[in-house]
Parts: structure tokens; C-alpha cells; sequence
């Protein structure tokens, strides 16, 4: 068992990871003290991802200045109304409405998955490589409108350990792992985007 702790573990360190953002505009005004949703992941029922959103929230807090607001707290609120924000993959201008008016906010976020593979096919070119896809929306209530659009592709790639007979490759992620690196990379592309006016 110690050997294979001791073979595991750097292995999981050198398993390389890159991600593609593309994102539109390079910036967004935004005033200090703005509130924003941070909606939980929608487009895959199987996994819970309530940790990444109160992630953002803490990222949001202490490096930006906008003021996150829980999505446990706002969605009871809103089912009140006829809004489902778990199932929403974008905003139209009515629902804008009543969600400024009814919560008192500025903008929302909402992030959807697009995919997550996990490759184990030994016959596949990418086998062992594990990817994630993410597409962040960001609506201005006010506006309303949608003004900031984010796609992440995270693929983490497996370590190749070359024998004397062949190379063999082992990647010990998963695509869950693809996706809360490639959530983490989006919120610091929208910290990054914001520009206080």
C-alpha cells in the first residue's frame, strides 16, 4: 500500500491541465458595492456543485467589489414568484424585472456545463484525458441585458511513463476534477474582467 502511495502521489502532481478561455467584453462597469447572484451549476443532474457556487462567493468577496448573494437564500424567494434559477440557462427581460425588484439585485450569473468526458477507452487517441466545458452568462438586471459571456475547456492530461517495452499512461482525476478547475478559472477571468466605474 506504501508503494502505491508512494507511485500515486507524484503522479497526480504531474498530471499537466490547460484551459481555453474564450471571453467577451474584456471588461464589464460595474459600481462598488453592486449585489450579485452567483446561481448554482445547471446541465448535469448526477452531481451536486453547491460548493463551487459558495467558492465564488468567498473568491467575489474578498477580491472584487461586489457584494455575492447566497443562491440558497434568493431561490426559495423567487419559486414565490414562478422563477426556477436551477433551471435557467439565460434571462429574459421580464424575469430580469422581477428579480431586481423582488431581491434587490444588480446582476446575475449563471454557469452551465456543457460536458464532462472521462475517456477510458484504450483504443481512443485522448484516452486517459479528462475535460470539462463550462459556459458562464452574466446579465445586468437593470439593464436588463446579458453583458459578459465566458467559455472554459479544461483538459487535464494524463502522465506517460515511459517502460522499456511501451508507454503507459495513468491520469487519477476525473472530469469533476476538469470542471472545478475550470469554474475556478472562470471567476478569476470575471474578477479580472470587472472595471468599478
Amino acid at each position: 500500500m506504501r508503494i502505491l502511495l508512494t507511485l500515486l502521489i507524484p503522479v497526480i502532481f504531474l498530471s499537466c491541465g490547460s484551459s481555453k478561455i474564450n471571453s467577451t467584453p474584456k471588461f464589464i462597469g460595474v459600481g462598488t458595492g453592486d449585489r450579485l447572484l452567483v446561481c448554482d451549476l445547471t446541465g448535469n443532474k448526477g452531481n451536486n456543485y453547491q460548493d463551487l457556487t459558495a467558492l465564488a462567493n468567498e473568491t467575489l468577496k474578498s477580491k472584487s467589489g461586489i457584494e455575492p448573494v447566497l443562491f440558497s437564500d434568493s431561490e426559495f424567494k423567487l419559486k414565490q414568484f414562478g422563477i426556477d434559477l436551477s433551471s435557467m440557462n439565460e434571462v429574459d427581460s421580464m424575469t430580469a424585472k422581477i428579480i431586481s425588484e423582488k431581491l434587490n439585485l444588480d446582476f446575475i450569473l449563471l454557469t452551465r456545463i456543457g460536458y464532462l468526458k472521462d475517456n477510458f477507452e484504450q483504443t481512443s487517441s485522448n484516452y486517459d484525458f479528462k475535460e470539462a466545458r463550462l459556459y458562464f452568462t452574466l446579465y445586468d438586471l437593470k439593464m436588463p441585458r446579458l453583458i459578459w459571456k465566458c467559455d472554459v475547456k479544461t483538459t487535464i492530461s494524463p502522465f506517460i511513463y515511459g517502460g522499456s517495452r511501451a508507454d503507459y499512461s495513468i491520469n487519477p482525476t476525473s472530469s469533476d476534477y476538469a470542471l472545478n478547475r475550470g469554474y475556478r478559472k472562470g471567476i478569476k477571468k470575471l474578477i479580472k474582467s470587472f472595471k468599478v466605474i
